[in-house]
């Protein structure tokens, strides 16, 4: 992979453990970046790479090399020194502790992560280093995009500029694929322009210069607001789980056809189960008596439409809170309440 700037090792001039990198950005194609979001691009992002001592290696031009091998990028996303970056692999190519990685920040300091979380649904990592008062990148809702928008990746000496395709679900081509779980968001940003592998682990940043995704080990790109609500629940729980609801259903307000004669265009359809069992049984949502045919509004009272679905809505609240649900339940509005669970 190339850096995140052009990386110039000095060759007297390294930090005790590590190199010094000092990043060059070009902007091209301009952009309205400030000077306050250029200094956070510089402190904010890192790179992993397989672990390495540092201290062990004699020669500049061997520090150099061992600091280029990168396996993801990532950034800084709390100032106590939580990393986001893509999904790790499980064995790298060298031993170390820790999960066998090190991360690097810009000015060329080395980190041992402390803790290392790997979310196989999000296809990131989380990896925790040691430290405080570490400038974190703003970070923005993905909701305020619309299409068209354009949106910014830092690679190598330059900003590559795309725009927003859409906000959404992934192509679907059969009726299955159109069955969402309100444990998976399954949403994703899509850009005009491919994604490569080499920018695994780069936020991508909208024009005012706040990261509205991260690019994961897939090559989609994960709304931030999601790694926000997996961030929180971990800090809050201490381990990296979803609250659980338990039922399948349709997103009405991304259904290219009527579904039974229903009118309305927003709302999770909870479907009649004639193929699956639309609620689980013994799930949260199954012993609330939340029922096949429900259409489900809202969720403590904010609205589930084209922008949240209602897994978003759900994976805002934490484990065993909870949730008051409107729905719709044969043309009339009834109330529900939930206690989340945590799936087995």
């Amino acid at each position: 992979m190339g850096g995140v700037a052009a990386f110039s090792i000095l060759k007297n001039n390294y930090a005790a453990g590590g190199v010094e990198i000092l990043p060059k950005i070009n902007y091209s194609p301009s952009t309205t970046f400030s000077a306050e979001f250029q200094g956070s691009l510089k402190q904010g992002i890192v790179k992993i790479v397989s672990y390495q001592n540092f201290s062990s290696l004699s020669s500049v031009l061997d520090k150099a090399v061992a600091a280029n091998g990168a396996i993801s990028y990532g950034f800084v996303a709390s100032s106590d020194g939580w990393v986001v970056a893509s999904l790790l692999p499980a064995s790298p190519s060298q031993g170390g502790p820790k999960g066998f990685f090190s991360v690097i920040s810009s000015d060329g300091e080395t980190f041992t992560p402390q803790q290392i979380v790997k979310d196989n649904f999000l296809g990131l990592t989380f990896l925790k280093i040691s430290g405080a008062s570490f400038k974190v990148l703003p970070l923005d809702g993905e909701h305020a995009l619309a299409f068209g928008d354009d949106l910014f990746i830092v690679e190598g000496e330059k900003v590559i500029k795309s725009n927003l395709a859409y906000f959404g679900y992934p192509e679907r081509v059969k009726k299955s694929d159109f069955v969402l779980s309100s444990e998976n968001v399954n949403k994703y940003l899509f850009l005009k322009d491919k994604i490569g592998d080499e920018w695994a682990g780069l936020p991508i940043f909208s024009k005012k210069g706040e990261a509205v995704g991260v690019v994961n080990n897939q090559n989609l790109v994960v709304p931030i607001g999601l790694v926000k609500t997996q961030l929180k629940n971990f800090w809050k729980n201490g381990l990296l789980a979803r609250p659980y609801f338990g039922v399948k259903y349709f997103d009405l307000s991304a259904s290219p056809i009527k579904i039974d004669n229903i009118n309305l265009k927003k709302g999770a359809y909870i479907f009649k189960p004639n193929e699956l069992d639309s609620v689980i049984k013994n799930s949260p949502a199954f012993k609330a008596g939340i029922k096949p045919g429900d259409i489900i509004l809202s969720v403590m009272g904010e609205e589930i439409n084209e922008k949240y679905n209602l897994a978003e809505r759900i994976g805002e609240y934490a484990l065993g809170e909870t949730i008051d649900l409107e729905i719709s339940r044969n043309g009339e509005t009834i109330n529900a309440s939930v206690i989340l669970g945590s799936k087995e």
